[in-house]
């Protein structure tokens, strides 16, 4: 059926009884069922995760430093030399 999403994989949790019905009472009041109410809150704290562990965040220092790098990188060191000439084959 077009537009189905298959839910194969399950999750089971224990929790206490008070955050249970804490739980129990906002997806009600979301008028939502108790799976789909944690799937979203789920989902919405996983974005948000993620999203914070991809980004980078620099005071003024670090940004200029940053770009001063970018601007004028340093001169390849010897570890660097070998690197690349160890995976030279991989330009060519």
């Amino acid at each position: 059926m077009p537009g189905t999403t298959i839910k194969d994989d399950r999750i089971s949790i224990r929790t206490p009884p008070e955050l249970k019905q804490m739980l129990t009472a906002a997806a009600a009041v979301s008028n939502i069922s108790m799976t789909n109410f944690l799937l979203a809150a789920g989902r919405k704290a996983a974005e948000l995760v993620l999203a914070e562990s991809r980004h980078i965040m620099l005071n003024q220092q670090e940004w200029d430093r940053f770009m001063d790098l970018l601007d004028n990188p340093p001169p390849p060191n010897p570890a660097l030399r070998a690197a690349m000439q160890r995976h030279q084959h991989l330009l060519d």
